[in-house]
């Protein structure tokens, strides 16, 4: 995808907002420097504080998001290329307004097929994306939960479960070697005792 859409693309800053805030499709399109919150101390280039659509009874949840390296750069690429809104990060072709959600899904579909990627992939993967990497990174999972908005850890195992489990094969061989290797060489020195 990062071949199909280069930095400066609105196409890349949609998936790099999805990929690097964690956020949902109906609070990607919407991100804007309204909830820009200038840097401070540890955070470079700022953050975002969102009230992200989706909540109970009502009444939103709120997500603190640090503008990662990566998301600071493709914003900052945008901003040169001249496609970032002056209020909404993605805004509708030259209008400075942000998309319809109903439209802005099938716009983001249309992208992924051009890029080649097949049905069953969506913005939605890169939220997923988004909890792994920061568990990789070594985030725990409530400073996932503070970012991505989820309510509870139920949410961030699921996320991560099918992810990780396919990742960790090679881990799980790994350790398993070198156990029987120290069984075997423990077992070899009790022989020779």
């Amino acid at each position: 995808m990062v071949e199909a859409y280069p930095l400066g693309t609105k196409q890349r800053l949609t998936f790099d907002l999805a990929g690097y805030t964690g956020q949902r499709r109906g609070d990607v399109y919407v991100l804007g420097w309204d909830q820009f919150i200038p840097p401070d101390k540890g955070l470079p280039y700022g953050s975002l504080r969102v009230e992200q659509e989706k909540g109970d009874n009502g009444d939103p949840y709120v997500a603190h998001i640090p503008i990662l390296d990566e998301l600071h750069e493709s914003l900052k690429a945008a901003q040169a290329a001249g496609i970032l809104g002056s209020k909404f990060f993605i805004r509708l072709d030259r209008d400075d307004r942000p998309y319809v959600k109903e439209s802005f899904g099938n716009t983001v579909r249309k992208w992924l097929n051009q890029a080649g990627i097949p049905n069953g992939y969506s913005l939605h993967g890169l939220r997923k994306l988004c909890v792994c990497r920061l568990i990789e990174r070594g985030c725990d999972p409530h400073e996932v939960m503070a970012l991505t908005g989820h309510q509870t850890l139920k949410e961030i195992d699921r996320y991560a479960k099918a992810y990780f489990r396919e990742k960790k094969k090679a881990s799980v061989y790994e350790k398993w070697r070198t156990g029987a290797a120290r069984a075997a060489a423990k077992a070899e020195a009790l022989q020779a005792a």
